[in-house]
Order: structure tokens, then sequence, then C-alpha cells
């Protein structure tokens, strides 16, 4: 039997339960500015990423 290193699904659900408990309590213009910040974060990362592959094969 194959010993799990990685729970995919463990981790989506502690990462919406943190997520959660962040906005719970948060109207919904601030639930929105709460997403818009985290995906101008994760384009950021993601830039910064591909800018680091991009260097990698040139």
């Amino acid at each position: 039997m194959r010993t799990k290193i990685f729970d995919c699904v463990r981790m989506k659900d502690k990462i919406q339960e943190e997520i959660y408990q962040d906005i719970k309590d948060l109207p919904p213009a601030e639930q929105i500015a709460y997403y818009q910040k985290a995906i101008q974060a994760f384009a950021q990362l993601s830039e910064k990423f591909a800018r680091i592959q991009r260097a990698k094969t040139t």
C-alpha cells in the first residue's frame, strides 16, 4: 500500500476553511476586495514564475 505524501483534497479543504474564517464577517464589498487582492497577488507570483522560466530557457 502506498503512503500519501501529499493530500490535495485535504489541502484544498484547509485553505478553503482559512479563507472562510478570514471573510465570514466581512460585508460583501470587503469580500470582493479580499478576492481581488488575492487575485493580484497570484498574478504577481505567476508573472515572477514566468520570468524565471523564461530566463532558464534563454
